[in-house]
């Protein structure tokens, strides 16, 4: 081979085998950390959720694997941070329940993140996004290790948070199951849209299992556990539905509830100590208790004289016996009684253990009042004692007014017999 010959073969070969794959990967590189790239992506991303965004970095560790450092999400009016994580993996793949779907299935992994309260409505705002179809993916997973959630200066914690987002005949679906403290089981919640009626509505159901959850994080889904006080926790299960009818149904376990925080929102009375209640079963209809089944025991704390008086004279619950000391607050040992409220009325029965059957409230010495002679009593009865004022069969006054929206509407004498009149077992299920 002629020299001239093989000075050509030999150049050709550095440019295929050096010169051309250097070039390559240097242009391969320069792309990936060009200075535009993590901008555009921000773009991308805050055009598709809708929330401000901000990261230090992004890589690709392998192909179709994008992983994004110190990802932030802010609501882009109040700038509250919605989430936050130091490292956030994402990944497509097939869907598990149909492998040859066409629609992959986006994966989010993270080891730990945060939830912060001042975002939740951003943050509530994208879920509803994702549920009505309005995100270019309609198929996602979420899997964090360890979720942490701050509201007013409190943090709580959640592992093995698990959460999913996909459509179905009916409408589309939010999963979520997570564990809190110590529980055995994860405690799950689902949010579905439905919009197989006249006009689309949400359903949400919940179900602790064997975790109680605090109150006032329910709370920020359902403000009705707010007056439950701060260190009171619900272990049960919770479903709601909205659109033109609203309903919603309880059962369930409410510990440490604060008797005195209740007192001042619903009555007049002064009222201390703490109180468990085991609720059977809750029927809420468009805001309106249609039947309660439920037992409460407290004490030991303090009650109004005047909420006794009233006990008596509008209730008609016998007194067994007079406080020992005068004052306006009465000290008691037990209060405990299980009541059925329905459109018939209310029935009550005293559960305090010891001293006579039937006893409703006791002190050291033994029964002070008892359960009424006469069952059921009128529901107008219950928003007397409440809500006190005149005479009239309705006191009118706005805690009055608001009170009798909670009730039940009587229909008559006639009490429903499809609810147990003795008292239930402690375990609620």
């Amino acid at each position: 081979m002629y020299e001239r010959t093989r000075r050509r073969w030999l150049m050709r070969a550095f440019v295929a085998f050096c010169l051309g794959p250097t070039a390559a990967v240097a242009g391969f590189c320069a792309v990936k950390n060009w200075p535009g790239r993590l901008a555009a992506q921000l773009e991308r991303l805050e055009a598709v959720l809708g929330l401000r965004v901000e990261m230090d970095a992004s890589s690709e560790p392998l192909p179709g694997r994008i992983r994004f450092d110190g990802l932030t999400l802010k609501d882009p009016e109040s700038g509250a941070v919605v989430f936050r994580t130091s490292r956030i993996e994402v990944r497509r793949q097939t869907a598990d329940d149909d492998p040859t779907a066409s629609a992959s299935v986006l994966v989010l992994s993270a080891e730990s993140a945060e939830l912060s309260c001042d975002g939740l409505a951003a943050a509530a705002a994208l879920a509803d996004r994702a549920l009505r179809g309005q995100l270019p993916q309609p198929r996602v997973r979420i899997a964090l290790g360890r979720l942490r959630f701050e509201a007013d200066g409190r943090s709580d914690s959640f592992s093995d948070v698990l959460a999913s987002i996909d459509e179905q005949p009916a409408g589309s679906a939010l999963r979520a199951c997570f564990r809190w403290d110590q529980s055995a089981e994860p405690a799950r919640v689902q949010v579905t849209r439905n919009r197989q009626g006249s006009a689309a509505a949400y359903q949400v159901e919940l179900d602790t299992r064997d975790a109680a959850l605090p109150c006032r994080l329910l709370a920020h889904a359902w403000p009705a556990f707010q007056p439950c006080g701060d260190d009171a926790t619900f272990r049960g299960c919770v479903w709601t539905a909205g659109g033109e009818s609203p309903a919603a149904d309880l059962a369930g376990e409410f510990a440490a509830i604060d008797l005195g925080r209740l007192a001042s929102l619903y009555s007049g009375y002064r009222f201390s100590g703490r109180a468990n209640m085991v609720v059977r079963s809750a029927r809420l209809r468009a805001g309106r208790l249609e039947e309660g089944v439920f037992t409460l025991s407290a004490g030991p704390g303090l009650i109004s004289r005047d909420l006794m008086e009233m006990l008596v004279s509008r209730l008609k619950t016998p007194r067994a016996a007079e406080p020992v000391h005068p004052g306006e607050l009465v000290s008691f040992e037990q209060l405990a009684f299980h009541a059925v409220v329905d459109r018939g009325g209310l029935r009550l029965h005293g559960c305090c253990v010891g001293p006579a059957p039937g006893a409703v409230l006791c002190d050291h010495r033994g029964p002070l009042l008892l359960e009424p002679v006469l069952q059921p009593q009128p529901l107008s009865a219950v928003v007397q004692v409440l809500a006190p004022g005149d005479e009239t069969p309705l006191p009118l006054t706005r805690r009055a007014q608001s009170l009798a929206r909670l009730l039940p509407l009587p229909d008559g004498p006639r009490a429903t017999e499809s609810l147990s009149h003795q008292p239930p077992e402690n375990a609620w299920r």
